[in-house]
């Protein structure tokens, strides 16, 4: 199977939507031939900086490329959150992640999401790799709070269970 001139293998392809691509396995297929530096990081509340450097293919795979780096960020959007996202590699890709990202672009669910979340404009940014921001993560504890009422409902595959608590 190919998408996008990259070639990939689904072991077990699904029956109800036979041209669904996981994007896991086109990802890794993707990569095998990327070599070209690319980089992205989330900005969110206090500082906070996701970062992953990651790589591109030629320029002859211009719309893999864009597909990949649009995916990835959306990915990173969604799993961390974040209202600014900054980029550093192919400047063809970042131009038209920026205009995907926008009010009216392609991705404004998700830039009208992430400005309702953050109460900030959201906005991608082209910077050099001697600026580009280094990454600022650190834990937060949750959970283990047993003071007052809790409930706790587990959506099992073959049963549900649930618990209800007061003061541990």
């Amino acid at each position: 199977m190919q998408y996008l001139n990259i070639p990939y293998d689904v072991k077990n392809k699904p029956a109800l939507d036979p041209g669904f691509i996981p994007f896991g396995v086109w990802r890794k297929a993707y990569l095998e031939g990327a070599d070209r530096p690319f980089s992205i990081a989330v900005e969110r509340e206090n500082g906070k900086m996701t970062v992953l450097h990651t790589f591109l293919r030629g320029e002859a795979f211009a719309e893999a490329n864009y597909r990949y780096a649009e995916r990835t960020v959306k990915f990173l959007l969604w799993s961390v959150g974040g209202f600014r996202v900054y980029l550093n590699g192919d400047e063809s890709v970042i131009d038209r992640i920026k205009a995907a990202y926008t009010p009216k672009g392609e991705r404004a669910f998700d830039v009208q999401f992430m400005e309702d979340v953050y109460e900030k404009s959201f906005e991608v940014l082209s910077v050099s790799k001697e600026d580009f921001p280094e990454a600022n993560e650190s834990a937060v504890a949750a959970g283990g709070h047993m003071n007052g009422c809790r409930i706790g409902f587990d959506a099992g595959g073959s049963d549900r269970k649930v618990s209800a608590v007061i003061d541990g």
